[in-house]
């Protein structure tokens, strides 16, 4: 614990915890592993009703870096804002519940903030979700660079969407003033009303996508040290479906909306990357409405998929994109007519013909 400050650490990493005793262990395990050492976890037990908060405690009396607040029925993203106001670090980190971290991971990211000044570094992760008897990895590559101007960042922000690296607050270090000054938390910018606990899907790009507004100094490292383990009895559904969809509607709009405040709105590249990830996510979700469904649909399934499919931006992302996969490609036009029984039937038969993940699904997808 050389080095470590108690009244000044250096990094705040915040938990919001909820039911994580399979995993939250192994997630402080890693912290306590790291080169760097002054840093702080925060930690808040949002209602867990297993073995949780017996972990964090002990955890807690052990390692005077460790603190943990329990509240009663707290939503996680909620839990976030507590832990963000408890913070007193220069820098902020999130670490999920299910994470893990690698021993360089702080260390990396903290050298490459404090040698150009930044506000924000990004590090690349992964996601293994475990289907069934299988374990299926995603990446979200990163790279060593900076960006020397905003300009330069929001011109480049395309591909980092692109990789599934931007939004999620995965392997991401916030300069925690830049964060306060910019009015950023996690409640009132969450980007859908279900909790982001362990057995659900939720989402917290909200905070990323409100920092992302007007940050001006932007870094990134090349290393891949920051990893999530989900299953699907995690997830609490097979596929992304109905539930990701309206997640996915949410952040279409703040994406733009973001792009919009940049004044990237007419750049090609940027829009063609909205417009490709949204109906690649989008075959995803009809994937999920088929894959649970029988051969013959119910009138709910092709209900939920004509409701997805019937939206002028659904149509004009299907008619204007160039997806990557011949999954989505065989979707779009059906997607693009409204045909709602054909792009189940389709969906259908590629599931069948298909293991594992639907085509198209990206890391963030799932964090």
């Amino acid at each position: 614990m050389t080095g470590f400050s108690p009244t000044s650490p250096v990094v705040s990493v915040l938990m919001a915890v909820h039911d994580g005793e399979p995993t939250v262990r192994r997630a402080l395990e890693s912290l306590q592993a790291q080169t760097f050492t002054n840093f702080e976890v925060v930690a808040v037990d949002a209602g867990s009703t297993d073995g949780t908060a017996r972990i964090l405690d002990t955890m807690s009396e052990r390692d005077m870096r460790i603190s943990v607040t329990h509240v009663e029925d707290k939503s996680v993203f909620s839990a976030l804002d507590l832990a963000l106001s408890r913070a007193r670090g220069e820098y902020v980190l999130m670490m999920r519940q299910s994470a893990c971290a690698e021993p360089a991971l702080l260390a990396e990211l903290l050298d490459a903030a404090q040698k150009s000044d930044l506000e924000l570094v990004m590090g690349g992760f992964t996601v293994n979700v475990v289907v069934g008897s299988r374990e299926l990895s995603l990446v979200a590559e990163s790279e060593d660079r900076v960006f020397l101007t905003q300009h330069d960042f929001r011109t480049a922000a395309w591909s980092l969407f692109d990789r599934g690296l931007m939004a999620p607050l995965c392997a991401k270090l916030f300069d925690r003033q830049a964060a306060l000054a910019a009015g950023v938390g996690f409640a009132s910018q969450a980007c859908t009303g279900a909790d982001a606990g362990a057995g659900q899907m939720g989402s917290i790009h909200g905070f990323t996508l409100g920092f992302l507004r007007d940050v001006e100094r932007v870094g990134m490292v090349s290393a891949t040290r920051y990893h999530v383990a989900l299953s699907v009895g995690d997830l609490g559904f097979p596929t992304p479906g109905p539930q990701t969809y309206q997640r996915l509607e949410t952040e279409y709009a703040a994406t733009l909306a973001l792009l919009r405040h940049w004044g990237m709105e007419g750049d090609a590249a940027s829009m063609e990357m909205l417009q490709r990830r949204y109906v690649e996510i989008l075959a995803a979700c009809i994937d999920g409405v088929a894959g649970r469904g029988p051969i013959a649909p119910k009138a709910e399934d092709l209900e939920s998929v004509s409701r997805m499919i019937s939206t002028e931006h659904a149509k004009l992302a299907a008619s204007v994109a160039q997806p990557r996969d011949s999954f989505t490609r065989a979707m779009a036009p059906s997607i693009r007519n409204g045909n709602a029984r054909k792009a189940y039937s389709q969906a259908k038969l590629w599931g069948l013909l298909r293991h594992g993940l639907p085509a198209g699904t990206s890391p963030d997808a799932y964090v």
